[in-house]
């Protein structure tokens, strides 16, 4: 009988505990009932994306350059490229395709629910990808011998990117009610999320350490948070001044006093 691959406790703790956390997160959003429904929208996009996208992209592209899938410090540079943009491009694109449904647009009334809405869409897409790299990981032999307490690393990387992806989507969705700056929020996106890659991919290729890998990524999740907080001061101050009565408004014509 075959046993059960060690990483499964792993992966179940970090799916309940991120779906646990986010959720209660998205609460913070002050209208629950509209964003904790969208949860659930993207759970299957990263494994979508990743078998019917970028899967066919870089066996496309590896065949077309006759180099293997592993990739190495001595892989052509062109290659390289590619896959380093591949996931952040096929990725930001796909975790806010639920906007094209009107009933996922029609939650978005003012900026509040700009924020908020992409923060859901973005953290469920997160969640799917929980599953789908550890489904990853379990099929791989090469992690067959890890005990199921070595996965720490996992855990705590799984439940950090779901606020990663989170905000991306958010910068994404920041610029898109814009009629001339409509696509300057997705490049950013783009642009975070390969940075954002960046350490982990030269780690894969041998050029730098895991160490230098891992601080890599805690410096752009700090990046990630001061996003979100400039995101959430700018909803904070746009919703003041709505409701700021114009009574209230001193106008110095002159200058100020």
């Amino acid at each position: 009988m075959q046993s059960i691959p060690t990483i499964v406790p792993a992966l179940i703790f970090t799916t309940v505990v991120a779906a646990l956390l986010w959720g209660w997160f998205l609460r913070l959003g002050g209208r629950a009932n509209r964003y904790l429904p969208l949860i659930v929208v993207g759970l299957f996009s990263s494994a979508i994306v990743n078998v019917f996208v970028k899967g066919p992209i870089g066996l496309l592209v590896t065949n077309v350059a006759g180099v293997g899938r592993a990739l190495t410090a001595w892989t052509p540079v062109w290659v390289l490229a590619i896959a380093l943009v591949t996931a952040p491009i096929t990725e930001e694109a796909i975790k806010v395709a639920p906007l094209l449904a009107r009933r996922v647009r029609a939650l978005i009334l003012d900026d509040r629910d700009a924020l908020w809405v992409a923060m859901a869409l973005g953290i469920s897409f997160g969640l799917g990808e929980v599953v789908w790299v550890g489904v990853q990981i379990a099929a791989n032999s090469t992690y067959a011998a890890i005990p199921w307490y070595a996965f720490g690393g996992f855990v705590t990387e799984r439940l950090v990117v779901c606020f990663g992806h989170g905000v991306m989507a958010a910068m994404t969705v920041s610029t898109l009610r814009s009629p001339t700056r409509r696509w300057r929020g997705f490049v950013g996106a783009v642009a975070m999320h390969t940075v954002a890659n960046l350490g982990a991919f030269l780690a894969m290729l041998d050029v730098v350490s895991g160490d230098i890998a891992s601080l890599w990524t805690v410096g752009a999740l700090l990046v990630l948070v001061a996003i979100f907080e400039r995101f959430r001061r700018q909803v904070a101050q746009a919703e003041h001044h709505r409701s700021t009565p114009p009574s209230a408004v001193t106008i110095h014509l002159s200058g100020p006093p």
